[in-house]
């Protein structure tokens, strides 16, 4: 009888462990929340050489975010759906004025309509279109 008590409430705290591992905890954190790419040897051999290199992702309180690339700066809004994270950019720009003035790179600094969509896990979101992944 005793075992049997024992062994529920175990079950029942290894359940309660598990879903709070698997829920998203963005909310309780402290804004600004900022990932980045953490340029060491070690990530950009694990993860196959295709690593991104000075990136910044931040998450502001009031759902708004920056993101910043090597040459690119993007504004917008963020929101959360179950494990996923949606960015929906509002303005882009190059961090080099000279970059406005080459014609085949104007379609870069243009805001696609659909958000881009992150799946976070723990301490790190993947990008799902590419194979970017950011570290908080």
């Amino acid at each position: 009888m005793i075992f049997k008590i024992y062994y529920q409430n175990i079950v029942f705290l290894l359940s309660i462990i598990l879903i709070s591992s698997c829920s998203s905890n963005f909310d309780s954190k402290e804004y600004p929340i900022i990932y980045s790419s953490k340029n060491t040897q070690f990530n950009m051999l694990i993860y196959s050489g295709k690593f991104p290199i000075d990136e910044k992702l931040v998450f502001n309180e009031d759902k708004s975010y920056f993101y910043e690339t090597c040459s690119l700066n993007e504004k917008g809004t963020w929101k959360i759906k179950g494990d996923s994270l949606f960015l929906f950019c509002q303005e882009k720009g190059f961090k080099n004025e000279n970059l406005y003035k080459i014609d085949s790179l104007k379609q870069v600094i243009i805001c696609r309509k659909t958000p881009t969509i992150w799946i976070i896990k723990s301490n790190r979101i993947k990008q799902v279109d590419r194979n970017l992944l950011l570290f908080e």
